[in-house]
């Protein structure tokens, strides 16, 4: 808010008058009085850009997700948000901080780990499903960005801990009887009786 200037406000006033004492055939001729507005549309239409440039870019990120398994140019996703291949670059780095190719190569490496989860997926399908057509590029990128080969990597996650030996399971206290006198226990004879001493056969 800036402080209001007098002079300039007694002339709009003054315009306005005017526009009012005037009759309606004269009016439509008369044109609105131009007031300049001294907000430069740079700044007004900041925000905006903002906001334009994170629509563009989760634009092209479900369209990279959409096409995961196959080919993708950058050119090509560029065309798909309506902007230059450079303008994509551009907003890749400024907004995730990761080039487009950079990018695009971790999004595969992580699909790729999550599809190795399953056992029943071979590698090669899991290869060809994230985008890459060549099996031996396709595992020397997994190990340069994981640390392990996809074999390898699905092994880690199947590794078993060490099995701890069940606790031993508590004795009855009438386990112990002989199988004389476990018909007797079935019939509730000898329940809360001491077992006897000696069993005579």
């Amino acid at each position: 808010m800036q402080p209001v200037d007098l002079a300039r406000f007694m002339g709009v006033v003054g315009s306005l008058y005017q526009l009012r004492s005037l009759s309606p055939a004269t009016q439509e001729r008369k044109q609105a009085p131009d007031v300049a507005n001294r907000i430069p549309p740079e700044a007004r239409l900041r925000g905006c850009a903002a906001s334009n440039q994170q629509i563009l870019l989760e634009r092209a990120i479900s369209y990279i997700e959409q096409h995961l398994h196959q080919k993708l140019a950058q050119a090509e996703v560029a065309a798909q948000c309506g902007i230059t291949s450079f303008q994509l670059s551009r907003l890749f780095r400024k907004l995730t901080g990761n080039t487009f190719q950079g990018f695009l190569l971790e999004r595969r490496i992580d699909e790729a780990k999550r599809l190795l989860a399953n056992p029943r997926t071979s590698v090669t399908d899991v290869c060809f499903s994230v985008g890459f057509r060549d099996l031996s590029y396709f595992t020397r990128t997994f190990q340069k960005h994981v640390g392990h080969t996809p074999t390898l990597y699905r092994q880690t996650l199947y590794v078993q801990a060490p099995a701890i030996a069940p606790d031993p399971m508590p004795i009855h206290r009438y386990e112990k009887l002989t199988p004389t006198y476990r018909p007797l226990l079935a019939s509730g004879s000898l329940q809360d009786q001491p077992c006897p001493q000696q069993i005579s056969t």
